[in-house]
């Protein structure tokens, strides 16, 4: 039986927590509708200014009328509401064509314009609306990406192109990090040339226009000289070419250091974790001068703890409660979040909790020859609970933008309503919102060839016994490569391509050596392909799996 239009609707809208219908339509025997919006959230609100929606005016069932004396279908009414947390909104649809929206934030607003797009749907000629309340607060204040990799850092194209992505999945935070800009770490104390400081002022701008916070973070750890003023000087002045721009987001990271003091410094502090508080409390200080409103995340040395500590009950203690501190799980490389973990460093930080989440970032040893793209799992749905203290999660990605969008989408249906969360689930949706609805399946399965070895194996037990079958293993094998065939046919020139493509002809070329293995079976050829130094490496080497249990044996 063909699914019905409003339960296509009523799927859709399952996303959001908590959805009321009142069994009745609205109905207009036309496709766009006059709107007229009353805009009460600040004084003259005009709804040209507050909603930028994410598909073209020309594309949205509704266009705005201006003049008061001409009818309209449907009058849209904007409140503020205090209570409604992490970009939440309510919205309300009668019968008498009138549709009520309240938020705290225009980010809120336009979740719940985007919310109203969904809701819309077509029989005949007649388009409808449901009548419903509709109510919705995400899970977390923040929810972003991180470029806070090792390695070459991401293009100012790239970042350019990441905002309306971002906003396109209900992310609303960036956060600039990368741990090879040499200004930010290796070479902080040079200021900004004029040039980069226009790349930036360029980013900040596009990221507003897709009401995207910005975050600059700053890593002097290695060498600063906390006893000497001048040093401290010139990072103030390095923050400062960013408060002209219009940054007031900011982060003070002093991870992967060696943090055993020396010298004046010793003698001065005695411990790291006074010599931190010290320096955290001197930015915090320049920044209240600066900023009637700003905010400031630290990056403790000791950043992947699953119990407390010395250096962090001191570093706690001497700085303001209402700074954050970033929390990358129990492990740099976290396989899993649990409840009980979350609530350990809730007590040891007993702040606000932003966790740097390392998913999917492939930075360490040789997990640069590998690609991954699973789903965001094995993370605790109890994150919203307000004991914890979370405030948000970033996510840690590839320098492959593209192929990290997989994982990213997973991890912002996560964090849209993480107590409700099926990694498992949604994957088929993330799956094609990244590729769209042609290449889906293909990319289902190309996805499954490259898991998280950090979330899940790269082989389960039950794929180890069956890759002792070589038949099983052309079986699965000829299904990989049908579809890379079909995203090298189909997907000629974007991005996404261009940066799978080594490892698109890694498989080509495992498949080609299965086939002619086959032929012989020659244990010696088969150590030699094992011992071939391969810098792309299929994560689910089925091929790999089989030939190592045939030499073993």
């Amino acid at each position: 039986m063909k699914e019905t239009k409003i339960n296509q609707v009523k799927k859709k809208l399952s996303r959001y927590q908590e959805v009321v219908y009142r069994n009745h339509c609205l109905k207009w025997s036309k496709n766009k509708l006059n709107v007229r919006f009353n805009g009460l959230f600040y004084r003259f609100e005009q709804l040209e200014e507050v909603w930028k929606p994410v598909t073209n005016f020309q594309s949205c069932p509704v266009q705005l009328i201006n003049d008061p004396k001409e009818t309209y279908d449907l009058c849209i009414t904007h409140l503020y509401n205090q209570h409604l947390k992490n970009d939440g909104f309510y919205l309300k649809v009668t019968n008498d064509n009138q549709l009520t929206i309240e938020s705290a934030n225009l980010r809120g607003f336009q979740y719940a314009m985007e919310a109203l797009l969904e809701s819309f749907f077509s029989v005949g000629d007649q388009l409808l609306l449901p009548e419903l309340i509709l109510k919705h607060e995400p899970s977390v204040k923040i929810r972003g990406i991180i470029e806070g990799f090792y390695g070459i850092p991401w293009t100012h194209e790239m970042r350019l192109s990441l905002f309306s992505y971002m906003k396109d999945n209900q992310l609303n935070t960036f956060m600039y990090a990368p741990k090879d800009d040499e200004l930010l770490r290796k070479k902080w104390r040079e200021l900004y040339d004029a040039q980069e400081l226009d790349k930036f002022k360029e980013l900040l701008s596009a990221a507003e226009a897709s009401n995207i916070d910005f975050w600059y973070l700053i890593s002097p750890g290695n060498d600063i000289d906390i006893t000497c003023e001048e040093d401290i000087q010139v990072l103030l002045k390095k923050l400062e070419q960013l408060i002209e721009l219009g940054v007031f987001q900011f982060g003070l990271l002093m991870d992967d250091i060696d943090y055993q003091l020396k010298g004046a410094a010793k003698r001065r502090f005695r411990e790291p974790a006074f010599a931190h508080a010290y320096l955290v409390n001197r930015v915090e200080e320049y920044l209240s001068t600066r900023l009637s409103n700003h905010e400031l995340v630290i990056c403790p040395t000791e950043y992947d703890n699953r119990h407390g500590s010395r250096y962090l009950a001191t570093l706690s203690q001497e700085i303001p409660e209402q700074l954050p501190f970033f929390w990358t799980g129990p492990s740099t490389l976290a396989a899993s979040i649990s409840t009980e973990e979350l609530q350990e460093m809730a007590s040891v930080y007993q702040r606000p909790m932003l966790i740097w989440d390392n998913i999917p970032v492939n930075d360490y040893l040789e997990d640069k020859e590998l690609l991954f793209m699973s789903p965001y799992e094995n993370r605790t749905p109890n994150l919203s609970k307000e004991r914890y203290q979370v405030t948000g999660v970033v996510s840690n990605p590839m320098a492959q933008l593209e192929a990290s969008k997989f994982t990213i989408n997973s991890m912002a249906n996560y964090l849209w309503n993480c107590e409700r969360f099926d990694p498992l689930e949604t994957w088929t949706s993330v799956v094609e919102k990244v590729v769209g609805s042609k290449l889906q399946p293909a990319y289902l399965t190309l996805t499954n060839a490259f898991p998280n070895h950090y979330t899940s194996s790269l082989l389960s037990d039950e794929e180890l016994l069956l890759a002792k079958d070589p038949e099983w293993v052309t079986k699965e094998m000829a299904a990989l490569v049908q579809a890379v065939k079909w995203i090298q046919q189909e997907q000629h020139t974007s991005r996404l391509r261009t940066e799978l493509e080594p490892w698109l002809q890694a498989i080509t070329e495992s498949w080609t050596f299965w086939q002619e293995w086959q032929l012989k079976k020659d244990p010696k050829e088969a150590e030699e392909w094992l011992a071939k130094k391969k810098t792309h490496r299929i994560g689910r080497d089925l091929v790999t799996a089989h030939l190592e249990q045939i030499i073993k044996s």
